[in-house]
């Protein structure tokens, strides 16, 4: 785990087990992310990357959880140039 310096922190809340994926950020500054996949196993933390890597326009593989591993609230990492 690697925090790099051109990336930015954004604060997700996680809702697992939602009717459909999708991404959307709050009047606060945190990104509600609805996965389908429930919380079991790392599956749902692994939806998660992948819909905010299609959200964002990136590879999952750039996307990294930096904190709330077993939470609904996390901590993710986004190369910056993503976000302009």
């Amino acid at each position: 785990m690697s925090i790099l310096p051109n990336c930015m922190k954004i604060s997700v809340l996680a809702k697992p087990g939602s009717k459909k994926n999708g991404v959307e950020e709050n009047g606060d500054g945190v990104w509600v992310v609805r996965v389908r996949v429930r919380a079991a196993d790392g599956k749902a933390n692994d939806a998660i990357r992948e819909v905010l890597a299609d959200h964002f326009g990136c590879r999952a593989r750039e996307v990294e959880i930096i904190s709330g591993f077993k939470s609904h609230h996390k901590i993710v990492e986004i190369p910056n140039n993503l976000l302009q």
